[in-house]
């Protein structure tokens, strides 16, 4: 199963969707504000999940300070406010953690993925919920978390298996990355498409019932 940290989305539709049409399969991460309107996109999020409906793909994205999935032309939010997270409300901390899920973002119907999604502020507060992630994903805006790796594993390493992969995408010119817990560095193959876009793609691959991490040829 591809991982794809993607960077940003385009303002014309159309570019975006040669780009998703480029990068064919995957569970691809773009960053923050890659699906809001207010960046001046001619197309909106519902465009984009009935565009991408019948690819092999998984989008995860961020618009009005809230990370989506889009799967199968299914909207989703996957990561409650920044405000919420940081400063509940005590008569509504328990709906705010249940806001704050874990999401399966596989893209493969008899697979499952379990993703953890932060904003790249709230990217070091800790899930409070139940279960395992095998992804991070950090849709970012400014925030180099690649300098930051080892405070990212701190806050999170009750979540994370230990074979999981963090990802981060920045919207401006900083690094996009895929951090291997298990190798205990950067992974993936880095490859620029036809409009110039960067992007880095690691696969994952499951086997006798666990995670195998490879890079991409």
């Amino acid at each position: 199963m591809r991982i794809i940290a993607a960077g940003d989305t385009y303002r014309e539709f159309e570019r975006t969707k040669k780009y998703l049409s480029e990068l064919g399969e995957g569970i691809v991460l773009f960053a923050e504000s890659s699906f809001d309107t207010e960046k001046g996109l001619d197309w909106s999020v519902e465009d984009l999940a009935q565009y991408a409906r019948d690819f092999p793909m998984t989008i995860v994205g961020e618009k009005d300070e809230r990370i989506h999935t889009l799967k199968k032309g299914i909207i989703a939010p996957a990561q409650i406010t920044l405000t919420q997270l940081c400063f509940p409300n005590p008569d509504q901390e328990a709906q705010c953690r249940r806001a704050d899920m874990l999401n399966n973002v596989s893209y493969d119907p008899n697979k499952k993925v379990m993703a953890l999604s932060r904003i790249c502020a709230s990217a070091d507060i800790p899930y409070k919920g139940s279960g395992k992630a095998d992804l991070l994903l950090i849709a970012s805006g400014g925030i180099d978390w690649k300098e930051r790796i080892e405070e990212l594993i701190y806050a999170h390493k009750r979540t994370l298996k230990p074979n999981a992969l963090i990802v981060q995408c920045d919207q401006h010119e900083g690094d996009k990355f895929i951090y291997s817990l298990s190798d205990g560095k950067m992974v993936g193959t880095k490859m620029t498409g036809q409009q110039g876009d960067e992007y880095i793609v690691h696969n994952l691959k499951q086997e006798s019932n666990f995670w195998r991490i490879r890079n991409v040829s």
